[in-house]
């Protein structure tokens, strides 16, 4: 089973989108199990929603919710 760091560390990273079946299904079982990971991934899901509104109508935060998205997945 997947630890808490490996989980954060999927969900932030490009990680996930390579993950194999094996992975992916730890993943929603760790996520079954722990409600911290699965708040941790509503909040990353609330704030990419976010990030996306805001960045659709003006290129200057378009540009600033990449440098900014960049530096949270280099964190991971």
């Amino acid at each position: 089973m997947l630890s808490c760091r490996e989980v954060t560390q999927l969900v932030a990273g490009e990680r996930l989108a390579r993950a194999g079946l094996g992975t992916r299904l730890s993943l929603r079982l760790h996520l079954l199990m722990c409600q911290h990971c699965r708040k941790y991934v509503d909040q990353l899901r609330q704030i990419g929603r976010a990030a996306r509104q805001l960045a659709d109508g003006d290129p200057k935060v378009a540009a600033a919710v990449r440098r900014v998205t960049e530096r949270i997945r280099n964190l991971a």
